[in-house]
């Protein structure tokens, strides 16, 4: 995963050009009436959407924004709207916001629709980046990759096409068999899609894919443009079907979350936004006490030396929170973006840093800097280069929690302690150590951290792990660190009077024990690593200990649960082109989700962790690649190992 190259444009008489492309981003006439007639109307819009509950349209080429700004206009003056609109886009050349700024200057009845839309715009790196936006009712991923790569990666139904990249002459690999095919494996009955264009190639590659298609007038000069419709399903077979959770109906809407650290947090939240009543259970008197309690957590992407899949969560996780944070608003007390520095404190971690260096990145997510430009960042003496994440920072775990659990539609009951539960006719049914049910939910969300001992996930494998931090008094010069700093372990600016170290990191211990040789082995840290500022530092005092869940890839677990008895005797019938659709239904628990491992980056994940969840029990695009989804599945284990042993 990289930063991707800029388009570089110019405007001519105010129309934006592509010097790459030779071509412009919307019609010298008007760009905005050009939009509306060839997206808005040709696609019998707001009609399609009306009384829908999520709408979905997707679009190949972003270019300035432009046919999204007028679809989100139209949709917000509309009556009788969907619930939600998903707006899913792909652009390989991504503009930047000063771009962006500049081609909606020309269409003023659109600026409060852009001055949004650029507040949340993202970091252009390659992947996916979901943006929520007009109080949680617009939602838009953008997905900035090659169109046949990000289309392949999509998990989604689509309701509604837009085809918008430059003219076929000059871009035809966004007019390709290939993205005609994936477009087909996206859509269902009654889509519909429209084009500006009319090439014979583009209309027999759709008629060839599935879609009934005719021509129509086009917009201004230009004589004809396309419109279809898909009028059969695709004769593709489902990649990894086995993945595939099934569609729950629960139209009253409510859901059970068992464990209200942030993986509960979040994942309530995420639904109620949604509109669900969501009811978290707590076995504490209090939220958040267990792996969650840690009193300030950092946050920051986590960037390996060369692309990853767990890189690119990871960054994706980070650019999803820190959106979110904004929209929290929450104060100086429980958020800081002051900045990580990653110290290459070692011989590995140099190479790391060498290698990262010659990536292309862009400079508001990670600097790679010298130690003299490191020091003037942290605001004292440090003797390591180091990468610096100038939007990282540490946040209150407490205070997040409590902001996402004070959503009017959750409630949350504290001293309840669910123990198991069963599927019945009317949904799950949770009891404590009595045998008193306790709750009844149609949708069961497991997010208990380390206490996965229920009989649905006991087998689900993960890994338990100690971690204890501690706080050091700050003083006068100590005070002077104005980031956090990340080696071995890491250490926070002073807040309350005090600096947080951390953190150990045992495996397999599964009590959350106070150990004095932890705070040691944390002190022991800065020591090696920053020794003269170690010296500044005040009297060390125990902070927190608490047991984490990880699992074998150090990615979490966030899905649909498993009934593995059935996913492992319907694998085979599942690897033939055509099987019983019915089998995908039968490998999972209706209803039954999970939240957990997140680890030691629980913070900076489970926000795009909980949107994940919602969207998947909401029947909505997921907001990740389908191959990141495939390592977060609660059931990789069991398809990791039917691959290897289908005969088994």
């Amino acid at each position: 995963m990289s930063s991707l190259i800029s388009q570089k444009i110019r405007f001519i008489d105010g129309v934006p050009y592509s010097d790459s492309y030779q071509d412009v981003y919307y019609s010298r006439q008007n760009g905005l009436e050009e939009s509306r007639y060839v997206f808005l109307k040709a696609n019998d819009l707001p009609d399609r959407w009306r009384n829908c509950q999520i709408f979905t349209i997707a679009e190949t080429g972003f270019g300035s924004g432009l046919n999204f700004l007028a679809i989100w206009d139209l949709w917000n003056k509309g009556k009788d709207r969907p619930g939600i609109l998903h707006y899913i886009s792909i652009e390989k050349h991504p503009l930047g916001k000063h771009d962006l700024a500049t081609c909606h200057r020309e269409f003023p009845e659109l600026a409060r629709y852009s001055r949004e839309l650029i507040k949340h715009y993202p970091i252009t790196n390659k992947g996916f980046h979901r943006i929520w936006l007009d109080r949680h009712r617009i939602c838009l991923t953008l997905c900035f990759d090659d169109v046949v790569a990000a289309l392949e990666q999509l998990y989604a139904r689509i309701n509604c096409w837009f085809l918008d990249g430059f003219a076929p002459p000059k871009n035809p690999e966004m007019w390709s068999k290939e993205v005609f095919r994936q477009i087909a494996r996206l859509s269902g009955s009654h889509t519909t899609l429209s084009t500006f264009t009319a090439a014979s190639a583009v209309r027999s590659r759709l008629s060839y894919a599935g879609f009934s298609v005719r021509k129509i007038s086009g917009f201004g000069k230009k004589r004809e443009m396309i419109v279809a419709g898909f009028e059969r399903e695709a004769p593709y077979r489902e990649p990894e079907p086995w993945f595939k959770a099934p569609i729950i109906a629960n139209h009253s809407r409510d859901a059970v979350v068992v464990g209200s650290g942030i993986a509960g947090a979040q994942a309530a939240w995420h639904l109620a936004q949604r509109g669900w009543q969501v009811r978290v259970l707590e076995r504490h008197s209090s939220v958040g006490m267990e792996a969650s309690g840690n009193p300030m957590a950092v946050i920051s992407p986590k960037v390996t030396a060369g692309s990853s899949i767990e890189e690119s969560f990871s960054v994706q996780c980070f650019q999803y929170l820190y959106d979110l944070l904004n929209q929290l608003e929450l104060n100086q007390n429980a958020w800081s973006p002051c900045g990580v520095l990653q110290l290459a404190c070692s011989p590995t971690k140099i190479e790391q840093w060498q290698r990262i260096a010659k990536r292309q990145f862009d400079p508001s997510l990670l600097q790679c800097l010298s130690a003299k430009e490191a020091s003037n960042i942290a605001g004292v003496c440090l003797n390591h280069a180091a990468i610096f994440y100038p939007l990282g920072g540490w946040l209150n775990p407490r205070r997040l929690i409590d902001t996402l659990l004070q959503h009017p539609r959750i409630t949350v009951s504290n001293d309840v302690n669910a123990v198991h539960f069963s599927r019945k006719h009317t949904g799950w049914h949770i009891c404590d150590q009595h045998n008193t049910c306790i709750a009844i939910a149609h949708v069961l969300i497991i997010a208990s951290g380390r206490h996965l001992t229920f009989n649905q996930t006991a087998s689900i494998p993960n890994t338990p792990v100690l971690g204890q931090s501690t706080y050091a008094q700050a003083t006068n010069t100590s005070r002077q660190l104005k980031t956090v700093l990340q080696h071995d372990g890491y250490i926070t600016p002073a807040h309350d009077e005090y600096h947080l170290l951390g953190a150990t990191f045992d495996r397999n211990i599964d009590q959350p024990d106070y150990y004095p040789e932890s705070d040691l082995h944390n002190l022991f840290k800065q020591k090696e690593h920053i020794p003269e500022f170690s010296e500044t530092l005040g009297k060390t005092s125990s902070a927190h200990a608490a047991v984490r869940i990880t699992s074998a890839n150090r990615m979490p677990i966030v899905g649909a649960i498993a009934d593995e008895k059935n996913l492992r005797s319907n694998y085979r019938p599942m690897l033939r082109r055509h099987y019983a659709k019915q089998l995908t239904a039968e490998n999972y628990y209706p209803g039954l989700y999970i939240a957990a491992a997140y680890g030691s980056r629980g913070m900076t994940n489970a926000a795009l962790g909980g949107e994940l969840l919602a969207s998947i029990i909401c029947n909505e695009p997921l907001p990740i690649q389908s191959k990141i989804y495939h390592c977060v599945h609660p059931a990789r284990h069991i398809v990791r190992d039917l691959k290897r042993h289908p005969r088994g």
